[in-house]
């Protein structure tokens, strides 16, 4: 399946990381890895997403 982490700018998907995997658990980040990914994309805070197959899921971060 595929995994796309994005945020969005202007109802456009950015995506930010991709990959293909079959144990989504391979593919989360923890609190260190979504800091690191705020800190190189500052618009993703609160507004980072992970699309999984063809469900979209809205991160806490």
């Amino acid at each position: 399946m595929d995994v796309i982490y994005f945020y969005k700018l202007d109802e456009i998907n950015i995506p930010i990381f991709v990959s293909r995997t079959s144990d989504i658990s391979l593919n989360l980040f923890d609190d260190v890895e979504a800091q690191k990914i705020v800190n190189e994309f500052p618009e993703a805070r609160n507004n980072l997403y992970i699309l999984v197959g063809t469900t979209e899921f809205k991160l806490n971060i």
